[in-house]
């Protein structure tokens, strides 16, 4: 039984023991503009489509909380013997803990007690499991940070469903022992961690090698990025094919060029693109950076020089009328593409956005 109690914005939940203080439309606007990169596919497709059938109190429960379930990086151990199909994830609400009795789990016989991981008692909802985790939680001798503001759910699920159609992918000869799932998002977020890291400083890297080329740039909003990127779908896809090109550049990562590699809009390729880009004039565009999922306004566009440069591996140049665009990928059997709808003394009448 969920039980309310208003205060301000914010509203008391109480699971049990466990009080938390949620700001139920804060982490509904959060959810409303998070992109999710989903890293085990197969797993994630499994869990939204189990979720468009979920009991009615696992609805409720992420309702409660202003929590879009499908928006979670879902991962799974594999098939197992017992046919269940056991998953790990993490969810954010804006809010605090104010209240829980802790317990404390060791991971597996060969963690001591002081290297354990500290989490608040469980919540049971359906088939999930649910466990607020602290902040600044040692994970494989790393400390992680929850950004400030926020409470990190871990949801699990030992006895999850397969209910895809097609075979899965991936199975296990054994059922996950209990400690499985918690060592799972040990894994995750040390890699997103060092992934993170990587990132930073190769994105440092990027807007140092713009300044040695004397280029002008300004680096976008997260806002202007996401308007950015709707604005180029309704833009350079077709009409009738603006869904399907949504679908695949969206949930399977951050790479736009996908479009044109499912053929969903026709465009130069390959040698015929790479000449087509370079005899068109590049003034002020929009610099896409794919890995970063970051945007870059920039000037005098016809100084950029990114051949041969790893910095440059994967990215979407478009100029600032929505006129043309050249997406350049990190796989060789695709791309390079590019898609001139109009010249520049023509009327562009694209989608604006700021």
């Amino acid at each position: 039984m969920i039980n309310y109690r208003k205060w301000r914005s914010y509203m008391i939940k109480e699971f049990g023991k466990i009080k938390i203080d949620v700001d139920v439309e804060a982490t509904k606007k959060y959810y409303s503009t998070l992109q999710v990169l989903p890293r085990d596919i197969e797993a994630w497709n499994n869990y939204c489509l189990y979720l468009e059938k979920m009991k009615p109190e696992e609805k409720s429960f992420f309702e409660e909380l202003g929590i879009l379930p499908h928006k979670c990086d879902i991962e799974s151990l594999g098939y197992n013997a017992n046919r269940y199909y056991p998953i790990v994830g993490m969810y954010l609400i804006k809010g605090s803990m104010i209240q829980s009795d802790k317990e404390d789990v060791v991971n597996d016989s060969d963690k001591s007690a002081e290297d354990a991981i500290t989490y608040f008692n469980m919540i049971e909802v359906g088939r999930f499991s649910f466990r607020p985790i602290l902040k600044n939680v040692r994970w494989n001798g790393d400390v992680v940070n929850i950004e400030e503001g926020f409470v990190c759910i871990e949801v699990f699920s030992e006895r999850f469903p397969w209910v895809l159609p097609e075979k899965p992918n991936h199975t296990i000869p054994e059922p996950a022992n209990w400690w499985h799932p918690v060592k799972k998002v040990k894994e995750v977020l040390h890699d997103r961690k060092m992934n993170e890291k990587w990132k930073q400083e190769t994105l440092q890297s990027v807007i140092w090698d713009l300044k040695e080329q004397n280029i002008p740039f300004h680096v976008m909003k997260k806002s202007q990025v996401n308007a950015f990127k709707n604005a180029w779908i309704y833009t350079f896809a077709p009409e009738e094919n603006i869904k399907k090109a949504k679908k695949v550049c969206y949930p399977e990562g951050f790479y736009l060029w996908h479009m044109f590699s499912y053929e969903y809009a026709k465009c130069k390729t390959h040698e015929n693109a790479l000449k087509a880009f370079d005899k068109t004039t590049k003034e002020d565009c929009y610099l896409y950076l794919s890995y970063f999922n970051v945007g870059i306004k920039i000037r005098n566009a016809d100084r950029f020089e990114w051949k041969n440069k790893d910095l440059y591996e994967d990215f979407v140049m478009t100029d600032k009328d929505f006129c043309w665009t050249f997406a350049k990928t990190h796989e060789e059997e695709c791309g390079p593409y590019f898609l001139k709808l109009y010249s520049k003394e023509e009327d562009c009448n694209v989608i604006k956005f700021t």
